[in-house]
């Protein structure tokens, strides 16, 4: 059916699509792929689309253009903003003084996207509110390496500089050592 609504000029993406997943159902993988891929060639590629030609690679035993297509899959099909909610999460569990869970969602934001302000706020609750001092040392420096940009937050970064130097000193070391920092 869709191969007759293409002859007679359709070659929408519902239609491509419908065509595509019919190959796949059929096992016939190649022609699968070759639909599904020109459609990604021409800007129409979606998450199914995108698990379709991974899928077909994958029965096809091209295993690396499978992982390819499924990575292409999960980008395509998760929110670029999915690091900004787990840090509002955080955020909000912190304000409810649910520390170890602002802890978890501020780490999942990194999963997403490594934003310098997720390192800062697990810095300042390892700091401020569970005084486990060499974690707040590991996180402030990551959000000083993180490179936040300086005009917007300047007192931040002088904050961090100025705890890492004050744990650092405050950091118990027996006498006749050096402080080592664990990174």
């Amino acid at each position: 059916i869709c191969g007759k609504m293409i002859k007679e000029g359709d070659q929408s993406a519902p239609i491509l699509k419908m065509l595509g997943a019919g190959y796949f159902s059929t096992k016939k993988y190649s022609k699968a792929i070759e639909v599904l891929e020109g459609m990604e060639k021409n800007g129409m590629q979606n998450e199914s689309i995108l698990y379709f030609i991974a899928m077909s690679y994958k029965e096809l035993k091209n295993y690396p253009k499978a992982i390819e297509y499924f990575n292409k899959t999960l980008e395509e099909s998760i929110s670029p903003n999915v690091a900004n909610y787990f840090i509002q999460i955080g955020d909000s569990y912190e304000k409810i003084n649910s520390f170890k869970k602002a802890l978890n969602a501020y780490q999942k934001s990194l999963q997403f996207e490594a934003k310098p302000m997720s390192y800062y706020a697990l810095a300042n609750i390892y700091d401020q509110q569970l005084k486990n001092k060499a974690s707040a040392i590991k996180y402030y420096k990551k959000y000083l390496n993180a490179s936040p940009a300086v005009e917007n937050n300047k007192a931040y970064i002088e904050y961090a500089t100025a705890r890492i130097t004050e744990l650092s000193r405050a950091i118990d070391v027996p006498s006749g050592t050096t402080p080592s920092l664990r990174h």
